[in-house]
């Protein structure tokens, strides 16, 4: 009987499995943890014999030929496998992890094929992360061109886990860029295809027994019979899959570590372990790991149920990763000085944590998610009262989160009721930095309450804003200059017009939508017309043919006069394309 227990639900038959798993941890991982932990190698013999074992089809349902193990008993084998090493379990955890999006939302001929691929020991991963967008999933980048009979992909997916020992990859891939969110799709791409390769294996610093490397996509050919589900949802399958699944034992074995040597380490009057300060530490230890397994196996009941776990789920991912970061530390404080030597196994505890940190487990990403989904059902609340009670102690509540504050406004402007000025006043005034703006893009979509928005703003503090905004719009992404160049336009104030033009001229990047809204009133189109010009004068090919078409567009859509239009001459290749545009000056 492990000391972590079974769980209600389990049949006896799921207790065994979790036993043999248990054994096999013992019998064949523990000897060889510290040999691959220092060659940062997955010791794949290991994973052949736990197919050997039949334990391949620990997550295909039993109509596919599998076993069909419920998420509280395969929450169970993670944890009791991740005591003895969090690497290798990431690793054979992931064996399987694509094919958690095609039991989902795939056809049945997907998943017959995906089922029988994984009972032959051939992993199916999933790659998402990318080189500049970490764990921002917002911001992939890797691109899906239909065509026909299928898709074209080109893009770079790294810290890909078994990207080196899988079969295939269900990738996550831009299929509409100007859909956003909905612009993303699920595609299943084999590591056979034509311009498919992996990368170095990644030297990592912890959980070094798991298979880590970049997987890149070439003018890749995808067929169409391999998208997952439909073109455009690819986002939100994704972050179903994201969610919740955070096994506690690297901090349970912490724990173990630290129990054990406060039994053994003695001082002038016994064990340590009689010393009230590090019982108080052990017992903290306890009741962290405690609360986190109860939220572990209360999703996994719920997932079991055929409920989407979304809040709790993020909520696990953030409130697990921090415990075992916090434990494990506990843990170093119970070792002292000897916790820092390679001699004891709390220093990789301490490696693999710190791992968790750089791969984003531990990240505000999962704390926005959850005030999302918390806002989502503030909007929804029917009892206005409730709000406007809520709304009224936040205002009074100086260390109030801002996105509650602003939502709960939101939420009263969104009713008809008080809260547009108190809302409008709070954004003019504290909204002055990156992460506040794009607080407020977030939290209020609406273009119509918007537009109430900026209308009660006082004027002093709309005109901030406006600065604020524009200060602001380098760091942003692009998809919101339109958003942006709307939501100055609207203040209907020169001031942050002027704020507007000021970021066009010393930007490189020019926003079209920026430039449009500069165009519609005259005192700025002067300077706007000569910002184009300039940048044909001076700037690069790619920035001059984009300021050229931009200009003759303005001038085409009647938004500006001739002048500047004739400043500028076109250059075109022996095709007839406008490849580059050149300063001619006046012309008598």
């Amino acid at each position: 009987m492990s000391k972590y227990g079974y769980y209600l639900g389990m049949t006896p038959e799921q207790q065994d499995i979790v036993k043999m798993i248990r054994e096999f941890a013992e019998r064949e991982l523990d000897p060889v943890v510290k040999e691959y932990d220092e060659k940062g190698e997955f010791p794949v013999q290991l994973h052949e014999k736990w197919g050997e074992m039949g334990l391949f089809g620990l997550d295909v349902p039993e109509q596919y030929g599998g076993l069909g193990l419920n998420a509280v008993t395969r929450y169970c084998i993670s944890e009791e496998l991740a005591k003895h090493d969090a690497g290798f379990t990431i690793s054979n955890n992931s064996y399987s992890f694509g094919l958690s999006a095609i039991l989902a939302d795939g056809t049945e001929a997907q998943k017959q094929a995906a089922c029988a691929r994984i009972l032959r020991g051939e992993g199916i991963s999933m790659a998402i992360t990318e080189p500049q967008s970490g764990s921002d999933v917002g911001s992939t980048r890797t691109s899906a061109k239909k065509v026909d009979g299928g898709y074209v992909l080109n893009g770079v997916k790294c810290f890909i886990t078994n990207a080196t020992l899988c079969s295939a990859c269900v990738v996550l891939a831009v299929t509409n860029p100007d859909a956003g969110y909905h612009g993303m799709s699920l595609l299943l791409v084999e590591k056979s295809d034509a311009g498919v390769s992996v990368g170095k294996h990644e030297d990592k610093m912890g959980i070094r027994l798991s298979d880590t490397a970049d997987f890149v996509m070439e003018d890749v050919f995808v067929p169409a019979d391999r998208l997952i589900g439909t073109e455009g949802n690819g986002f939100a399958q994704t972050m179903k899959f994201l969610a919740g699944k955070r096994p506690v034992s690297v901090a349970g074995r912490a724990l173990d570590l630290a129990v054990d040597y406060a039994r053994e380490r003695s001082f002038k009057h016994g064990p340590i372990a009689k010393l009230e300060g590090i019982q108080f530490l052990i017992a903290d230890m306890e009741m962290r790991i405690q609360a986190s397994r109860a939220m572990a196996v209360y999703g996994a009941q719920m997932t079991d149920a055929g409920i989407p776990i979304g809040t709790l789920g993020n909520s696990l991912k953030c409130f697990a990763s921090e415990m075992c970061y916090d434990v494990v530390n506990m843990g170093l404080q119970v070792f002292a000085g000897y916790g820092y030597s390679r001699e004891y196994p709390l220093e990789k505890l301490l490696r693999e944590m710190a791992g968790r940190e750089a791969a984003g487990s531990k990240t505000r990403m999962w704390q926005q998610s959850i005030c999302r989904d918390i806002l989502a059902l503030l909007s929804e609340v029917d009892d206005v009262s409730t709000v406007k009670a809520l709304h009224h102690f936040l205002r009074e509540e100086e260390n109030a989160p801002a996105r509650l504050r602003v939502q709960a406004a939101h939420a009263l402007a969104a009713k008809g009721l008080e809260g547009e000025e108190a809302l409008a006043g709070y954004v003019g005034e504290n909204f002055s930095d990156v992460s506040r703006v794009m607080l407020l893009m977030e939290c209020m979509p609406n273009e119509e309450l918007t537009g109430i928005l900026f209308e009660v703003m006082p004027p002093k503090a709309a005109d901030e804003f406006g600065q604020s905004l524009m200060a602001c719009m380098n760091q942003m992404d692009e998809s919101l200059w339109k958003y942006i160049a709307a939501l100055i336009e609207r203040l209907d104030r020169d001031n942050a017009r002027s704020a507007l033009l000021l970021w066009f001229v010393q930007t490189k990047a020019a926003s079209v939508d920026a430039a449009y809204v500069l165009a519609r009133h005259g005192n700025t189109r002067p300077v706007l017309v000569k910002r184009l010009v300039d940048m044909v004068r001076y700037e690069e090919q790619d920035v001059r043919l984009r300021a050229g078409k931009l200009l003759h567009r303005l001038y085409d859509d009647k938004l500006i006069t001739e002048e500047g239009v004739h400043l500028i001459e076109e250059r075109k290749n022996d095709e007839g394309e406008i490849v580059d545009y050149e300063y001619i000056g006046y012309k008598d």
